[in-house]
């Protein structure tokens, strides 16, 4: 993930933001990672291509755990990483480490 500071639309010239699939980005407090690499609107829009991170459940196991949602937090006992799980547009689940 590429962490970009608070989401904004436009910089200080009036400019267009343009942001990237895999970044990061902050608004009202919260943390939401890009899900697609164009086309992206504001994160609490319907299908804005963001997801919302780290506001779900936590789970500590060396083993991956079953039945998450997207926003759950994964610490692997085995490697010492920390993920937290994403929806794709399309509905699929994965992993990000953090």
């Amino acid at each position: 993930m590429t962490p970009r500071g608070e989401y904004i639309e436009f910089d200080d010239n009036g400019v267009p933001v343009v942001y990237n699939y895999d970044d990061l980005v902050y608004f009202k407090k919260k943390a939401y990672v890009a899900t697609r690499g164009e086309n992206l609107g504001h994160p609490l829009r319907e299908d804005s291509g963001w997801s919302l991170i780290g506001t779900g459940a936590s789970f500590f196991s060396s083993v991956e755990p079953q039945f998450t949602k997207p926003g759950d937090n994964w610490f692997d006992l085995s490697s010492g990483v920390m993920y937290t799980r994403l929806e794709q547009n399309d509905g699929v689940l994965y992993w990000v480490e953090l």
